[in-house]
């Protein structure tokens, strides 16, 4: 680096001076030499000196500025954040949700985007199962060059005890308190963090019972080769109902349809079956018709949760399958009074 200190050349003379910058291996460091090259000498000792660079940190990613929780009427659980440009000015930008260990990976720019005011939302849904109200929700942003945002964590459980204590959601307790006891009675169905129950502090006494009648099921027509065995529910973030039919022959030849919406049928165990997987809990009582048909002649079913509710309770369950279809139940009817 040449220099040109004026008043040495007034005092000294020329001198040719050249300011030497040695860096060491790692960059953190730097010792400054003044050698003049005209007297072939450093200047003065006082002028050598070295400097300590600070740690360089570069710019951090942009912070999630917001984050609410909602729920809607199944147990997802959606993550409402306001993004700073960082997050926003790249496709390959992302955000990872784990659920229980489970990771799941959703590009920024394909999140559901909602402008309340001044305020615009990218949102971001975490499945949830009913066993999971107590599993640690988190979410994490990263850009395309490795960066990462602070690790934002929430439960089920956490909201719905918030929601629990603020009386301005006083008109949903009762059915935020059968939620919970739904979730914790599905854990100790399916062995789920058991030491850990969702409705710790929130325990309901008096539930209802489950009656031992609904609206029965109905199945009419025929078709040859085959015919319905029977159904099931999957307690997942919505309830669903599974429907089996047997096909000794195969059913490539038949098309099936759940409330008049074509679908395809999987295979299990010898069997062929559809699903109805989008049943909120007011719904529980609706018939749902499922229809198998050859072209020429065709079988409806029809059969709502309720009708696995009760004769399940009423049935052979176990003790635990027993408790959890109750809660069910209660919950089911907390929620039609509450949308009523």
């Amino acid at each position: 680096m040449l220099m040109n200190p004026q008043s040495l050349d007034t005092g000294y003379g020329s001198n040719g001076m050249v300011a030497m910058l040695y860096f060491s291996e790692d960059g953190r460091s730097i010792q400054v030499r003044y050698y003049s090259t005209i007297r072939e000498k450093y200047f003065k000792t006082v002028n050598q000196f070295a400097i300590q660079l600070p740690d360089i940190i570069p710019d951090k990613m942009g912070e999630v500025e917001q984050l609410q929780i909602t729920l809607q009427d199944d147990i997802n659980v959606r993550l409402y954040t306001v993004l700073t440009d960082t997050y926003l000015q790249s496709t390959e930008n992302y955000a990872r949700i784990t659920v229980a260990g489970e990771e799941r990976v959703i590009p920024i720019s394909e999140a559901e985007v909602k402008t309340v005011g001044e305020k615009t939302y990218y949102i971001f849904t975490a499945e949830v199962a009913a066993a999971q109200m107590t599993e640690t929700i988190s979410l994490q942003f990263f850009n395309s060059v490795g960066e990462s945002s602070d690790v934002y964590r929430c439960t089920v459980q956490k909201y719905a005890q918030d929601l629990l204590a603020s009386d301005e959601y006083e008109d949903c307790h009762n059915l935020v308190k059968q939620l919970l006891n739904y979730g914790a009675k599905a854990q100790l169905y399916f062995g789920v963090n058991t030491e850990n129950l969702a409705n710790a502090g929130n325990e309901i006494e008096n539930l209802r019972e489950v009656p031992e009648q609904t609206e029965p099921m109905r199945v009419e027509g025929k078709v040859n080769g085959i015919g319905f065995y029977g159904a099931t529910l999957l307690f997942r973030n919505k309830i669903a109902v599974r429907y089996y039919f047997t096909a000794p022959d195969g059913a490539e030849y038949i098309s099936f349809t759940v409330n008049g919406e074509k679908c395809t049928a999987e295979q299990k165990n010898g069997m062929y079956y559809v699903e109805c997987s989008d049943i909120n809990p007011q719904q529980y009582s609706e018939m749902i018709t499922v229809t198998a048909s050859d072209g020429n002649e065709t079988l409806y079913v029809s059969y709502c949760p309720m009708n696995y509710i009760v004769r399940m309770n009423n049935g052979s369950a176990s003790h635990d399958l027993q408790t959890l279809l109750e809660a069910l139940y209660n919950y089911h009817l907390e929620a039609m009074a509450y949308l009523n």
